[in-house]
């Protein structure tokens, strides 16, 4: 019964109102639901300059897999108290995991790896925090230790455009501003495994580079 609920109340708000919205009001060209339905389970990996980012990833995939897409966000930001965090977790469908540093990386996203060794995807904004729009920041290395725990997972680059600047950092009114959001194909690392950690975080941060490229 909650499932259908959520079902319902995610197809409303955000495949009807929000993504309209964002599209008609906002600016935001997303990319064809067609050449999305075919995605397998994956780490949706993006840059992150904006509140909106999340919203308009969950306006972005279909239905068919929706339910089963899961931003990961900041306990400790988004999770400040039992409701912030029942909230987050049933309407943006969020994983809530708690930062704790490099010495605790096992902690950190084994809530993570239980939702993947269930068949969920998983969307992961590596650079952390929201940074100055349109500047791609430095990646943390916690998207390697997850790609190593699943090297037959494959993660998905998505380069977000614009969203920082229709919905600044720090800045709660939202400015029509021509964006897009544009979806490479899944990647999968040979030899993830054996890899360094800092070689994989620059592999997955090339990858959005080369998206980012397109537009220029």
């Amino acid at each position: 019964m909650e499932k259908a609920l959520k079902y319902i109340l995610h197809l409303i708000l955000f495949k009807i109102i929000l993504k309209n919205f964002l599209r008609l009001f906002v600016g935001i060209s997303f990319p064809k639901s067609s050449d999305l339905e075919n995605i397998p389970q994956c780490i949706y990996v993006a840059n992150h300059n904006s509140h909106m980012d999340t919203a308009a990833f969950l306006a972005m995939i279909p239905m068919k897999g929706h339910l089963d897409a899961h931003p990961i966000a900041a306990s400790d930001y988004f999770g400040r108290s039992a409701f912030a965090r029942k909230f987050f977790e049933f309407v943006f469908n969020t994983i809530l995991i708690d930062r704790k540093g490099k010495q605790e990386v096992d902690k950190t996203i084994a809530p993570i790896n239980d939702a993947l060794a269930k068949n969920k995807s998983i969307l992961l904004f590596p650079e952390g925090s929201r940074g100055e729009p349109e500047v791609m920041g430095q990646f943390k290395n916690g998207i390697s230790y997850i790609l190593k725990a699943h090297p037959t997972i494959p993660f998905v680059p998505i380069y977000m455009q614009g969203l920082g600047k229709a919905m600044p950092k720090g800045d709660s009114v939202i400015i029509p501003h021509d964006s897009k959001i544009i979806v490479g194909k899944p990647v999968l690392i040979p030899d993830v495994v054996n890899l360094p950690v800092q070689e994989i975080t620059e592999i997955v941060r090339q990858k959005i580079l080369e998206l980012e490229n397109r537009t220029n």
